[in-house]
């Protein structure tokens, strides 16, 4: 091998193992950029192990340099991993909504995306059942436009047995939110699919109960947990699109990374939305279908609710706990 060749192998450590340091004292400081050093740091981990496979092919074991590089990528490797696993090894309320908020703060950009997707899902989806009430049935069940026409009240059948249905629409909402959030992962196409889809049918729906003098009485029905519920499911389709998109960034050699980091920061968004979910099924049951309260009261639950929510999801975590110090 060149002797120029080996002197920039040399260097090359050099150079890494001051990154590296600087690396993992900024570990201690989370912000972020952590997140683009990391694949930095990743990139330059590569190239160590590039110059070990080169040395391999072109010197003999004895030789100093390629003895001393086998050392220091595996010392690397060594710490990586032992940085991994402490990773993993962290648990609890505290880390999990410290890693949660994280993820919202530095994708929020991606949610408002994903909700200007679905309200403009939702006004196409009114505009064309106003236009022609017959496109409605494209949207969702006959079933459900007949109990439009019939004026029938099919949500307040849940009075019967709330504690049955609260639970029974939980169930259905989580599915409905983890199935959003699976095809939302699959190149990001089954997401868009999902969400379009549910727009356009509230949009048709609300125009269908426009146009029939129904509105009013759905209305009042769903402005109590509707906000939450809404918020929840197009947040999973947030959370999905967090894997989605790492199909379509570059440079396609970091794709496990990217993926891996996906991965983890949707299951944080996952887990923490879907216990929303069982709150909005609850309200929806106890609260939605009963005459005795009233629109006012509806609004003042479902605007607490969603402020409850959003204030949970981007209050500022305490300098004690971002720093990962516990007093």
């Amino acid at each position: 091998m060149l002797n120029l060749v080996r002197i920039q192998i040399r260097q090359r450590q050099s150079e890494f193992s001051e990154k590296y340091r600087n690396f993992l004292h900024n570990l201690q400081n989370p912000r972020p950029e952590i997140f683009n050093e990391t694949f930095q740091i990743l990139t330059e981990y590569e190239l160590l192990t590039n110059d070990l496979y080169r040395l391999r092919a072109s010197s003999p074991r004895s030789d100093p340099l390629r003895q001393r590089t086998e050392d220091y990528v595996a010392g690397v490797s060594h710490e990586i991993l032992g940085l991994q696993k402490v990773e993993e090894k962290k648990s609890g309320y505290r880390e999990f909504i410290q890693n949660y908020r994280r993820v919202w703060r530095e994708n929020f950009s991606l949610f408002v995306f994903t909700l200007v997707l679905f309200l403009a899902s939702a006004l196409l989806g009114w505009y064309i059942t106003w236009s022609d009430p017959g496109n409605a049935m494209a949207f969702a069940p006959e079933s459900i436009f007949e109990d439009v026409l019939n004026k029938h009240k099919w949500f307040e059948e849940v009075q019967e047995a709330p504690l049955v249905y609260g639970l029974l629409i939980a169930r259905n909402n989580i599915g409905v939110a983890i199935t959003c959030f699976i095809f939302g992962a699959l190149l990001g196409v089954g997401g868009l699919y999902i969400l379009s889809y549910n727009g356009l049918m509230l949009g048709s729906l609300f125009a269908f109960c426009s146009l029939n003098q129904f509105h009013d009485a759905l209305l009042n029905f769903v402005v109590g947990h509707g906000a939450l519920e809404l918020t929840i499911i197009i947040a999973s389709a947030f959370a999905s699109f967090l894997i989605g998109r790492v199909f379509y960034m570059r440079p396609y050699r970091l794709f496990k990374v990217r993926m891996a980091a996906a991965v983890r920061d949707a299951k944080y968004v996952l887990l923490g939305i879907l216990p929303w979910l069982i709150v909005a099924a609850f309200v929806e049951v106890f609260v939605s279908p009963w005459p005795q309260f009233g629109f006012t009261f509806r609004i003042l639950v479902s605007v607490s609710l969603a402020g409850i929510f959003w204030f949970w999801t981007l209050k500022p975590m305490p300098s004690s706990d971002s720093h990962g110090n516990t007093k």
